[in-house]
């Protein structure tokens, strides 16, 4: 049985939006369920006697309310009035590279991170997204260089780790990236993805015993995982545990009929649907 390996690693990234506690303010305008918020920040971005700076605080965060409900045009443009009114609006910018990251547009997104981290070199998080764009894009040296600078300055080190060992294993780096994963294992223990990610290295590495306890782990933080299932299956193939790769893929084929991947596996055992 052939998998591709690597195909299921995944980043870790901040949560979308997650708009820090100083930036609701006043007149309700802070988030809370979207229509909600959206009403709340119109009402104070439609007053004329509020200050230019308070109502461009409620465009962002009527923004992230509109992202919040796929009405990602409208975030856009609400976040743009915010530049537009205040143009060194640091957290503005950082929003908008959210949204655009969020709709796909990674290259546009690049340039606001840029322009939020020149604004303001102080906010991780804002390194930290824009590594997570230039991974995702593939400029893989300009990822490690921004997780690197998060390690220094030890801001979730544990997610710069994983998303750092990710970039390097995408370079070829495979024994630098699994001790990068190392890292973010000892960091954070209780994270299903640092595991899972440390799995597929260790099984692009033929260390397949070291890969099956770490899906082992991922599965016991995240029981229905089903790449994990999946990959697990693939390592007890390898070292000729035959029953027990059977198994994994059989309760993978049962967690996930549809994905592509674990069809391909159970097909070439020779599982259907509904196969325990």
């Amino acid at each position: 049985m052939v998998i591709q390996k690597g195909a299921m690693i995944t980043v870790s990234a901040i949560v979308a939006l997650a708009l820090t506690a100083s930036v609701g303010f006043g007149a309700g305008c802070k988030r809370a369920s979207p229509d909600h918020t959206i009403l709340a920040c119109t009402a104070l971005v439609e007053d004329p006697q509020s200050e230019l700076i308070r109502r461009a605080k409620a465009l962002v965060v009527r923004a992230s309310a509109y992202a919040e409900v796929a009405k990602n045009d409208l975030a856009v443009a609400d976040v743009s009035r915010a530049i537009q009114s205040q143009p060194d609006f640091a957290d503005a910018y950082y929003q908008r590279a959210l949204i655009l990251t969020g709709s796909g547009r990674l290259r546009e997104a690049l340039a606001d991170f840029d322009r939020a981290i020149e604004l303001d070199v102080s906010v991780t998080n804002y390194r930290y997204e824009r590594a997570n764009s230039h991974l995702a894009i593939g400029n893989l040296d300009q990822a490690i260089m921004d997780y690197s600078a998060v390690i220094t300055r030890n801001n979730r080190p544990g997610l710069a780790y994983m998303n750092r060992g990710i970039a390097k294993a995408t370079k070829g780096l495979l024994q630098e990236a699994i001790e990068d994963l190392n890292e973010a294992v000892r960091l954070e223990p209780e994270s299903p993805a640092v595991y899972f990610n440390r799995g597929i290295l260790h099984a692009a590495a033929a260390r397949f015993q070291s890969a099956i306890a770490d899906f082992d782990q991922t599965l016991v933080l995240a029981p229905t995982h089903v790449e994990a299932t999946l990959y697990r299956g693939d390592a007890f193939w390898r070292i000729g545990a035959r029953v027990a790769a059977i198994r994994d893929i059989g309760v993978a084929l049962s967690l996930a009929p549809g994905n592509a991947q674990v069809q391909a596996a159970a097909s070439f055992m020779g599982l259907s649907p509904g196969h325990q």
